[in-house]
C-alpha cells in the first residue's frame, strides 16, 4: 500500500525526515538545515513530538518488521489495496447479479403461491449470497496470494535478493548493516526518539527496493531496474516519507547509470498512481488477471525514463 506525498514546501513541527541514502550510519540533520529530503509535521500534531524519521539502507534486524509492514500495508486498514478492492466489489456487475438473485429469492420465499415456490425462493437466496461471497473471497484471495508470494520471494531474504553485503559499523555506537554491491538496494524509513540512547524506541515505518532484474525485461539489460515494495505505515502517511523514499531510490538509480525504472501497481491504489505520475512515470500497458466469471483485476505497468 502506498502513500501520497506532501507538498514541496517544508511544514513546521517536530517530525524530521532524514535522507540517509547509502550511508550505514544515520546522518545528523539539524532542524535549521532543512533540504529537499527533509520534511516536518505540523506543530499541532503532538503524536509526533520528539519523533524523527530517517531513511537508511536495510539491516538484518529489520527483516521481521519489514515483512509485517508489507503485509499490513497491503491487507490491513481502511484505504489499503485489499480494502479498496473489497469495496469496489460491492458495485461490480457480478455483485449486482448476486443481489438480484437474492432479492428475487426473498420475494418468492415471502409470498409463495405454493410450498415448492417457497423452496425455490429460499434456494435463490442462498445462491445469490453464495455467488457474492465467492466473488468477494476470490478478490481477497488474489491479494492474499500476492502477499504470501512476496514474503516467500524477495522479502524472505532481502539482503540476498538485492545483492547487499554485510559490513560492520565503526566507532562506539557501531551498528552492523549492509552495503549494496551493485545498483540494487533496499531502504527502510525508521522512526526513533531523539532522547533515546539505543534502538529500543525505533520502528520501521516505510520501505522501498530497487531491483536490477525484472521479469518484464531481459535480465542482461543493466540499464533497467524495477521499483518494488514501496510501503508506508498507515499511521505515518501524509508526512512526506514516501517522497523521501522515492527520491532516494531515483537518486541511487541515476548514480548507478540506470536509464529506466519500472513498477507495477493496481487500479485499487489511486494515491500511488497519482504520486508516480507526478514524478514522471508513464503507463506502458495494462494486464488483466482473471478473478471470477470473467471479472479481472487490472495491473498497471509504469516506467520512468531517467534520460529525459
Amino acid at each position: 500500500m502506498l502513500t501520497q506525498t506532501a507538498n514541496g514546501s517544508p511544514l513546521s513541527g517536530a517530525l524530521l525526515v532524514e535522507n540517509i541514502k547509502d550511508n550505514l550510519s544515520p546522518k545528523t540533520v539539524g532542524k535549521s538545515t532543512i533540504n529537499d529530503h527533509t520534511l516536518l509535521a505540523s506543530k499541532d500534531d503532538t503524536h509526533f513530538n520528539g519523533t524523527r524519521i530517517r531513511v537508511r539502507p536495510y539491516r538484518h534486524s529489520d527483516s521481521k518488521q519489514v515483512r509485517e509492514l508489507f503485509r499490513a500495508g497491503i491487507l490491513s486498514g481502511r484505504g489499503s489495496p485489499l480494502s479498496t478492492a473489497q469495496n469496489a466489489v460491492l458495485t461490480k456487475p457480478i455483485a449486482i447479479i448476486a443481489y438480484s438473485i437474492s432479492a428475487l429469492g426473498l420475494l418468492l420465499a415471502a409470498r409463495p403461491p405454493n410450498r415448492q415456490t417457497q423452496y425455490v425462493g429460499i434456494a435463490l437466496c442462498f445462491a445469490g449470497c453464495g455467488l457474492f461471497y465467492k466473488y468477494y473471497q476470490a478478490m481477497t484471495d488474489a491479494y492474499l496470494y500476492f502477499v504470501n508470494a512476496s514474503l516467500e520471494d524477495d522479502l524472505k531474504d532481502v539482503a540476498h535478493h538485492y545483492g547487499l553485503k554485510r559490513v560492520s559499523g565503526e566507532g562506539s555506537g557501531k551498528v552492523d548493516g549492509y552495503a549494496p554491491t551493485a545498483a540494487s538496494c533496499f531502504w527502510v524509513a525508521e522512526s526513533y526518539r531523539e532522547d533515546s540512547e539505543d534502538d529500543s524506541h525505533t520502528e520501521i515505518v516505510g520501505s522501498i527496493g530497487l531491483g536490477e532484474c525484472t521479469p518484464k525485461y531481459p535480465h542482461n539489460d543493466k540499464s533497467i531496474a524495477d521499483m518494488r515494495r514501496m510501503i508506508v505505515s498507515r499511521k505515518y502517511r501524509r508526512r512526506g516519507i514516501a517522497k523521501v523514499l522515492l527520491e532516494t531510490l531515483i537518486d541511487r538509480a541515476r548514480n548507478q547509470g540506470i536509464k529506466t525504472i519500472t513498477l507495477t501497481t493496481t487500479i485499487y491504489q489511486p494515491g500511488a498512481v497519482i504520486m508516480y505520475e507526478k514524478y514522471g512515470w508513464v503507463l506502458q500497458w495494462k494486464e488483466a488477471l482473471p478473478i471470477l466469471l470473467g471479472d479481472k483485476l487490472m495491473l498497471l505497468h509504469y516506467s520512468l525514463d531517467l534520460t529525459a
